[in-house]
Parts: structure tokens; C-alpha cells; sequence
């Protein structure tokens, strides 16, 4: 069994795809209901993170 979630950002021009995949979740689960809200955590993360980069430029 997976759950498994695809998702693109930024929405209006994306630019980073991340795939999320749990195997054998001990939960049941849906793809958008579990690795959705993995998808969430990296991509804001990752928008954090590219925005200190560019405040020290």
C-alpha cells in the first residue's frame, strides 16, 4: 500500500515539483490526506528558505 502525492510550486509559475511517497503507511491514509501535508511542509520550507538566501544578496 502507498500514499503517495504530487505537487508543483510556486502556483502561478511553477518552478519545483516534489514527489511525496509513504510505503506501507501505518495509517490508512490518501495520497492528498498524508504525503499532501508532507508536500506542504518541504514546499514552505523551501519558499523560507529561498527568501533568506535572497535577503543576503
Amino acid at each position: 500500500i502507498y500514499a503517495d502525492f504530487c505537487g508543483y510550486f510556486p502556483a502561478e509559475k511553477p518552478k519545483y515539483t516534489v514527489f511525496v511517497s509513504y510505503k506501507r503507511p501505518e495509517t490508512p491514509a490518501s495520497g492528498g490526506g498524508m504525503a499532501g501535508q508532507t508536500f506542504r511542509k518541504i514546499a514552505e520550507l523551501m519558499v523560507k528558505t529561498m527568501k533568506q538566501k535572497d535577503h543576503r544578496k
